[in-house]
């Protein structure tokens, strides 16, 4: 069977289906910075779904992914997507462990999970995948993610990084004299900076980050091999605050 014979436009709601969902984001001007261009999602009967946004759609700068119509509704395929699944890290690969191992997660990690910590980024394409937060009690979200900016910390910066450990707490910093977004969060410890939480995140994050209603550990500090986008895995654990719904001032709307 071929890949395009598995995709099926979408004929009816998916949106009690799912379970778990990723953010497909992109590099878009005109400010070039990661947008979230459309949803990924594993749907509870192992099928797969995607949909790209009507915010996204209505741009003129509009491409569509390879092999991803544009439909109303989206698409569905009983396999993963083959965009994303080539994405994944292969089981063939000579150093899949430490590549995992970068990533912290096991040998048994199923391919939605690889993409979620990885972001499935391919060199010059400018594509990254995220993980949706998710509910973690108490009215409390969760979300891990690779700090973005790292090629850009100057020595001091650099050495602190490689100073860290799991569990160390981090600090999130508003920066709203930053020339790319007045919402930057930057990631610091003990005042020295790290780098940014990713801009599609921010959305999600900045209420309950402005007022302190956070908490933001390290994950893993894998070492320059690993390359600048995977030097720091954080976990942000955030609480909405009142009055705010989980994903306040997210456009999510699916085309």
């Amino acid at each position: 069977m071929r890949p395009t014979e598995l995709i099926a436009e979408a004929h009816s709601s998916h949106s009690s289906a799912f379970a778990r969902r990723l953010l497909v984001t992109q590099k878009l001007p005109p400010r070039n910075l990661y947008e979230s261009i459309g949803i990924l999602s594993l749907l509870h009967d192992s099928s797969f779904h995607f949909s790209y946004l009507s915010s996204f759609v209505r741009k003129p700068f509009f491409r569509e992914l390879p092999g991803l119509p544009k439909c109303e509704g989206g698409v569905n395929s009983a396999h993963l997507f083959p965009f994303f699944a080539e994405r994944v890290i292969s089981s063939e690969r000579p150093d899949r462990f430490r590549a995992l191992s970068y990533l912290n997660l096991e040998e048994s990690a199923d391919p939605f999970e690889i993409l979620a910590r990885s972001g499935g980024s391919r060199i010059n394409d400018h594509l990254e995948l995220l993980p949706f937060p998710f509910p973690v009690g108490s009215g409390w979200h969760s979300v891990t993610f690779f700090v973005h900016g790292v090629r850009h910390l100057d020595v001091i910066s650099r050495n602190a990084l490689d100073r860290l450990y799991p569990d160390v707490s981090l600090e999130l910093d508003r920066e709203p004299s930053n020339p790319e977004s007045e919402l930057a969060l930057r990631v610091s410890h003990n005042g020295t900076p790290l780098g940014y939480v990713p801009h599609p995140l921010l959305n999600f994050v900045f209420s309950a980050v402005a007022t302190d209603n956070y908490a933001s550990t390290v994950v893993r500090r894998n070492s320059a091999d690993a390359g600048f986008h995977q030097r720091l895995l954080v976990k942000l654990d955030y609480r909405p605050n009142r009055g705010d719904v989980p994903f306040f001032g997210v456009d999510l709307e699916e085309f």
